[in-house]
């Protein structure tokens, strides 16, 4: 199953160049794996 395109992602992608990322929310909305798309593209430490 392929993960939902988030709005935020391109946003937080083009950040993760400059910035340290918090991801933050309720349980079970996908902050997780969301973390790890974003570490599939090597700017991120997992």
């Amino acid at each position: 199953m392929a993960a939902m395109k988030r709005y935020l992602e391109e946003y937080i992608r083009k950040d993760l160049q400059r910035k340290i990322i918090l991801l933050t929310g309720p349980r079970q909305t996908g902050k997780t794996t969301l973390a790890k798309i974003l570490s599939l593209t090597g700017l991120c430490f997992w």
